[in-house]
């Protein structure tokens, strides 16, 4: 029991250094039990980077919606005790993750609420709950511990690139846009409003432009990593081929590019030093991790491919013209609104191209749409992913166009439209037979 003679500065000590402690302490004694795999091992590695960026959300909803708030004001971030914070990463990272070699998720999901509910109002002066605190649980529970065992799931299994690498972009995301600029800001004692406003002058909306333009490509390329090379951007959880497609045919290392030069905008719309510093950093880290890492592992891993891809596409420099070593094949229906746009299109476009294209006439009978494949680096699209594809051939700017159309749901939706397109010609303007 906790001696009653203990202050309220002592007693809030004591509670922040169990909450720090108890979770390590839990997680280094699951981890001589489990003694994980890589993969188990890099799973409980995600989950805890997902929990810091979206336990930071939480706590900001929470101070806007009062249902919590946290004692004491030294070591904390914006009211959130830092030991806590990490502590409370671990617990819903690692510990929940090993756990969940006995346990499935919906029973981790409802022994926390239990434990929440049981323990929390009676947390003073560490915790202060407010009257509408179990909606704010249940926001904790959908927001940070459900995806961060569900990403930790598909990371151990090895399923579904494609989800992953959303995880991981809304993950990086919290990262550069919350809690490095809130780390930075709080370190300098600034107000947030220097860094989360409106635009205010012709820069400042510049600024903006660039830097959604930064966050495109970084989504573009991630995407890109999941749908081509089966893997993720995260070094412990690779593609399983060297991706030479999508923003991969221009720089060897868009992400890296993309975390440093948004970093370095954020910068200057914060007009913040402590950011510049942080965007050089990143210049520094990326620059010597990213080369020792792809020497060390895609490398050997797969030392032809890589070696070649290299040759052409380099770090920190970006192409104009894209680097397509092998063949494509292109294939067009000999009728249909895919061919309508084809004869008009291709004649204007065909000499902006580069690499080996041979077009192909499908079969007036089953095929209506358009096809692209590049079987040597895993490329397969059709209709308007194919179309993009074959953009992604053209200049910088084409490309660009390109990873537009073929940009997560937004290329679906656009693809859904060709399908109605190709729906109405055929009901009401193919010529009868």
């Amino acid at each position: 029991m906790i001696d009653s003679s203990l202050g309220s500065d002592e007693l809030l000590a004591l509670q922040r250094t169990a909450f720090l402690l108890g979770p390590a302490v839990a997680a280094g004694v699951l981890l001589l039990i489990c003694r994980p795999q890589p993969r188990e091992a890099v799973s409980a590695m995600v989950a805890f980077l997902w929990q810091l960026p979206a336990l930071l959300l939480l706590h900001l909803l929470a101070s806007h919606f009062g249902w919590w708030s946290f004692g004491g004001s030294r070591n904390t971030l914006l009211g959130l005790p830092i030991d806590v914070w990490i502590g409370w990463a671990i617990w819903w990272g690692p510990v929940a993750v090993f756990l969940s070699r006995w346990l499935s998720l919906p029973v981790i999901v409802a022994a926390s609420i239990a434990i929440d509910v049981a323990t929390m109002p009676v947390l003073s002066p560490l915790v202060t709950v407010g009257p509408n605190w179990l909606v704010g649980d249940a926001m904790a529970m959908t927001l940070c511990l459900a995806p961060g065992l569900w990403l930790a799931r598909l990371t151990r299994t090895d399923r579904d690139a494609k989800r992953r690498a959303m995880f991981h972009v809304l993950g990086w995301g919290g990262y550069i846009t919350l809690v490095i600029p809130l780390c930075v800001f709080s370190y300098l004692g600034r107000p947030l409003a220097d860094l989360y406003r409106l635009p205010a002058t012709a820069m400042d909306w510049v600024l903006v432009g660039v830097g959604l333009l930064l966050l495109f490509i970084g989504v573009a390329a991630t995407a890109e990593f999941a749908r081509v090379g089966n893997g993720t951007p995260i070094p412990f959880d690779p593609p399983k081929r060297v991706v030479i497609s999508g923003p991969y045919a221009f720089m060897a290392n868009p992400m890296q590019i993309i975390s440093a030069f948004f970093m370095a905008v954020l910068a200057l719309y914060a007009r913040s030093w402590g950011l510049a510093l942080i965007a050089l950093m990143f210049a520094i880290f990326d620059t010597v991790y990213a080369t020792w890492y792809n020497r060390v592992h895609i490398a050997l891993a797969m030392p032809e491919a890589w070696s070649s891809y290299r040759a052409s596409v380099k770090e920190w420099r970006l192409r104009w013209q894209p680097h397509v070593p092998g063949e494509a094949e292109i294939t067009i229906s000999p009728s249909g609104p895919a061919r309508f746009v084809w004869d008009r299109v291709w004649p204007l476009l065909s000499r902006r191209l580069r690499g080996r294209l041979t077009i192909r006439d499908g079969s007036r009978a089953t095929f209506l749409r358009l096809t692209y494949r590049r079987p040597e680096d895993g490329v397969e699209d059709h209709g308007v992913m194919a179309a993009a594809r074959i953009l992604e051939h053209g200049p910088l700017p084409l490309a660009v166009l390109a990873w537009l159309l073929r940009f997560p749901y937004f290329g679906g939706a656009m693809q859904r439209l060709s399908l109605v397109a190709i729906l109405v010609w055929r009901r009401t303007l193919q010529p009868a037979s």
